[in-house]
């Protein structure tokens, strides 16, 4: 299911390109409700070949999931409105079954949705303010035209609009309903299986330098939600300056997240927004067709400025950090996991749907159910006869053996080994001490600098409480993590990491490292891991396929050297 989810997704994902960059180049009205209208119809269609539970849910999913790591800025709303539309035709076919009722229901929810979607997102971004910029707008345009000036004629025409976003709804779901029975009478069609040299689409790749942290992801939704409501009750000045701090400090962290802020034609629309609302707010509660310049208008015009610079920096800051590797590993490991596995395939398919909707531009506006009706059929050939496919890890070695076996020392001297055949080896080596027959702490080593610091010790030596009978030093745990930031493993041949044990697995010590490097890096690793946590590494980390070396008696050093090095060079 997730792999035919993966074909229709990524055929709704390619529609958003090619068509709705030839509607938004043009400046074509009413553009939201022509892509809407043309998902509908995909999805639909792509349903009546497959009508299964749930599949609506998982082709909006796959759509936003390949929106979050487009290289656009602004990803949030967009993402939330596909997820919103493919839920609203869910509904539909839940409520009334998947037949025609529960089509047009199911199309009327979601085209309608994308107009609630952009006026709710209009009046987040700029405030209640626009509103009134638009009603005065209608009211110099009726005057003009000879309609009815009042606020009566004014919500009349939203009605009509809201009507006909209704009305393209139940008309796509209609259309989705004949070329989907199109498609079930026509052949099975080829798609190409492999991409061509140099075509795999890849999106924005996680900026190996970029750093990550949960809680200034809930900070930046509470600065977003709680900035709007303060701004409309600071002064103009305060609010102003307070917003652009805000902005220096997301500009600073997240570079590449700012790149809307640069666009000339995003502060010309607020040049041109100020210059309206000058020329129109200040004669809000005067029907008639005069104009002329106010500040109190201009006044209203920075506020919903302010408001808008706000929302691209706070979704611009948002779009970074949803991109966390830690992030994604924790929802692949709580129940996305087939979401994760499902959108590789989506990817292949993507360069390919793009191709052949840019190729079959004339045939869309000549046999535009017969063209449709091949895609739709094409793509679902396709996505049926994929075979699953795991996510992709760097490969990686899983050392281990009983206790008191030596494990450490063992790994020890087979980095000794690889360092003296040329090898760059970094990460870390925790060094056991002792006193007497028990262990009294371990000091960390960076293995690419040699450096070493004093990791933890048994009692309240420590800075930090750990795991059992240690206490940690904040020193030592900094040298670990910087030993394991993807910065420094890039200089590096091999990644050793000693130890990944039930701390980890708690998400201490250094979990938050190996989730970005598991996800990040190509680089090959050898992980020492106790027995007892092996199945809990394996599925914690994405591992299952990482084969296992156990330290025991009769093993030597260049056993473990030969298993690694064949294991670097099958990268």
């Amino acid at each position: 299911m997730w792999f035919r989810a993966a074909g229709i997704g990524s055929l709704w994902a390619s529609m958003e390109i090619v068509l709705g960059s030839f509607l938004h180049n043009l400046h074509v009205p009413l553009a939201g409700l022509i892509l809407s209208a043309w998902a509908v119809c995909l999805l639909v269609a792509s349903h009546r070949l497959r009508p299964r539970k749930g599949l609506f849910l998982r082709a909006g999913l796959i759509c936003a999931a390949m929106k979050s790591i487009s290289p656009s800025a602004v990803i949030l709303g967009p993402m939330v409105a596909i997820v919103i539309e493919a839920l609203c035709l869910e509904a539909g076919v839940k409520l009334l079954c998947p037949n025609i009722p529960g089509y047009l229901l199911g199309g009327a929810l979601a085209v309608s949705w994308s107009l609630l979607h952009k006026v709710g997102r209009l009046l987040v971004v700029y405030g209640p303010n626009l509103v009134n910029l638009y009603l005065r707008l209608y009211q110099l345009a009726a005057h003009q035209l000879g309609l009815d000036p009042s606020q009566h004629g004014f919500w009349r025409l939203v009605s009509g609009l809201a009507a006909l976003y209704l009305l393209g709804g139940i008309g796509a779901a209609l259309l989705g309903w004949y070329i989907g029975d199109r498609a079930l009478n026509l052949p099975a069609g080829p798609l190409a299986t492999s991409l061509p040299a140099g075509r795999r689409f890849e999106g924005r790749k996680v900026d190996p330098g970029q750093a990550f942290h949960k809680g200034l992801l809930i900070l930046h939704l509470i600065i977003i939600s709680g900035g709007l409501w303060f701004l409309g009750r600071l002064p103009l000045m305060i609010s102003a300056a307070l917003v652009a701090l805000y902005v220096l400090l997301v500009s600073l962290r997240y570079r590449q997240g700012m790149r809307y802020l640069k666009r000339p034609g995003f502060w010309a629309v607020l040049a041109a927004l100020t210059i309206l609302a000058g020329m129109l707010l200040g004669h809000i509660n005067n029907a008639s067709a005069s104009t002329g310049w106010s500040w109190q208008g201009a006044r209203a015009g920075l506020e919903m400025n302010i408001r808008a610079v706000l929302m691209v920096a706070g979704f611009a800051a948002l779009g970074v950090e949803l991109r966390n590797p830690g992030l994604r590993l924790w929802m692949e490991n709580h129940g996305f996991r087939q979401l994760y596995l499902a959108l590789p395939v989506a990817f292949d398919i993507l360069p390919f749907m793009v191709d052949r909707l840019a190729a079959a531009r004339r045939g869309l506006f000549s046999q535009p159910v017969k063209t449709v009706a091949r895609i739709i059929r094409q793509v679902d050939s396709y996505s049926t006869g994929i075979q699953p496919r795991t996510s992709r890890r760097p490969p990686t070695l899983i050392v281990t053996g009983k206790r008191g076996a030596g494990k450490t020392t063992f790994l020890a001297q087979a980095v000794k080994a690889l360092k003296a055949a040329g090898l760059e080896v970094g990460g870390i080596l925790a060094v056991g001490l002792w006193e007497g027959r028990i262990r009294s702490g371990f000091d960390i080593v960076d293995l690419l600098t040699g450096e070493r610091r004093l990791l933890c010790r048994r009692g309240k030596e420590g800075d930090l409480p750990g795991f059992g009978p240690f206490c940690f030093s904040k020193q030592g745990l900094a040298v670990g993590r910087r030993a394991l930031s993807p910065e420094r493993i890039q200089r590096a041949d091999l990644v050793v990491v000693d130890e990944v044990g039930p701390w980890e697995l708690q998400g201490q010590g250094w979990a938050k490292s190996l989730d970005i490097l598991v996800q990040t890096v190509n680089i090959p690793m050898v992980w020492l891991v106790r027995e007892e946590s092996i199945e809990e590494v394996h599925r914690r980390w994405g591992l299952k396929e990482a084969p296992v070396y156990e330290v025991t008696a009769g093993r030597k050093v260049e056993d473990l050297t030969e298993e690694i090095l064949s294991l670097k060079n099958s990268c």
